[in-house]
């Protein structure tokens, strides 16, 4: 299975996967315990990793290939190869951590930003509502204060019109009172026994309207007087 896959890794091209499937096939040789044949899958996979950068192809080939050593009895080439492996394991955990690291500091820095933009915009959420309530209370004022002009309007005119109808009585009430004098005055200057003589000429002289004061008085007036 494993040189069927391998035969369609490299018929495609995937050096990835060519690289990964030498080091199983070299596994499995170094567990039967053909050496040889595991050395060059062994070696045929670092070479297509170390093209490709891929660390931790690399990473496992060099600890297969210090067992390998080690079963061989080369124990010097075992242990470079294990300190090779333990090198590559460090730069690989180093970059992991640089990595996590990296991605909770944009986390922390999302997080951050989220939390200041919703802040914002409870600020902005503020400051509608506190303009929408001076535009409501400048409009009440507004509409209050035109009304009491309107009211000030009515009441003034009415006054006025009070003033007017008032000052209309008292002119004719003067106007009659006026008659009403000039009808006594001429009857006191008249003779008591020639009175029924002089009546015809007496009432020539005399506007008829003395008769009924309030007769020229317009209703309306006296009613607005009365308020």
């Amino acid at each position: 299975n494993h040189l069927k896959s391998l035969k369609i890794y490299e018929e495609i091209g995937n050096k990835q996967g060519i690289a990964l499937t030498c080091i199983n096939i070299g596994g499995i040789y170094l567990k039967e315990g053909k050496l040889a044949e595991s050395f060059n899958y062994f070696n045929h996979g670092l070479m297509i990793a170390k093209e490709i950068g891929f660390k931790e192809g690399i990473e496992v080939t060099y600890s297969l290939l210090s067992d390998l050593y080690e079963k061989k009895g080369d124990y010097k080439q075992a242990y470079n190869y294990h300190k090779l492996f333990s090198d590559i394991k460090d730069t690989l955990l180093n970059e992991q951590s640089s990595k996590q690291i990296a991605e909770m500091n944009t986390k922390y820095d999302s997080e951050k930003k989220d939390k200041e933009l919703i802040k914002k915009d409870a600020e902005i959420s503020k400051q509608l509502a506190e303009t929408e309530k001076q535009n409501l209370q400048r409009n009440a004022f507004i509409i209050g204060f035109g009304l009491v002009l309107v009211l000030a309007f009515f009441i003034f005119r009415g006054y006025r019109q009070k003033k007017n109808a008032n000052l209309l009585l008292e002119e004719k009430m003067i106007s009659q009172r006026e008659a009403w004098d000039n009808y006594f005055r001429l009857l006191h200057e008249c003779d008591e026994s020639h009175f029924f003589d002089d009546r015809p000429r007496l009432r020539s002289k005399i506007d008829t309207k003395i008769y009924d004061p309030f007769l020229s008085v317009s209703p309306g007036v006296v009613f607005l007087a009365r308020l």
